[in-house]
């Protein structure tokens, strides 16, 4: 194609040239003959299939392009939803690892405040600030269970002074009352 398109050319300037030299009758007898249509012709349809395969390929290449576009967008999503499952299992351990072990030292320092020293304390092996805490919260809890051990020593001690208390009483009152029917009498 490249080599007629360059022939058709040096034929138009030669055209030209014969139209300004000789004039412009001269030019058209030369050019305007069958020969020379059926050439321009051929050469107009070699240039139009020329065309129509780049508009194929184009096609191809555009068919090309949008796949690719295609793959890249579902690539990109596919990413995005990676990074949004990777995000989702981070929290579900950061909940897992420190979220619930704080909520159950919490509920346990809540027991442990209103007198109940049967706390679930399951964390205290953890070697984290979480176990620490739950050592902590394990210390306070022994340390419930002895004062409330020692509260009900101190009440049994003070149970058993009364009622020695009230024996020497009621001895003394019934010493008194016999010295007083021994004086009567």
């Amino acid at each position: 194609l490249r080599q007629r398109v360059a022939t058709f050319v040096e034929f138009r300037l030669a055209l030209a040239e014969t139209g300004v030299r000789e004039g412009f009758a001269a030019a058209r007898r030369l050019g305007d003959n069958d020969q020379n249509r059926s050439a321009r012709i051929a050469l107009n349809r070699e240039i139009e299939s020329f065309n129509a395969r780049l508009a194929e390929q184009n096609a191809v290449q555009t068919a090309a392009i949008a796949t690719l576009d295609r793959a890249a967008s579902w690539g990109a999503s596919m990413g995005i939803g990676v990074v949004f499952l990777l995000v989702v299992i981070g929290l579900w351990f950061v909940a897992r690892g420190f979220a619930r072990p704080l909520r159950d030292l919490d509920l346990a320092m809540g027991k442990l405040a209103g007198g109940d020293t049967a706390i679930d304390n399951r964390h205290v092996a953890r070697r984290d600030e979480i176990g620490a805490m739950a050592r902590s919260v394990e210390v306070f809890r022994q340390n419930a269970e002895k004062l409330a051990q020692a509260d009900a020593e101190r009440e049994a001690l003070e149970a058993r002074a009364k009622a020695s208390r009230a024996q020497i009483e009621a001895s003394r009152v019934s010493s008194v009352g016999a010295i007083v029917d021994a004086a009567k009498a």
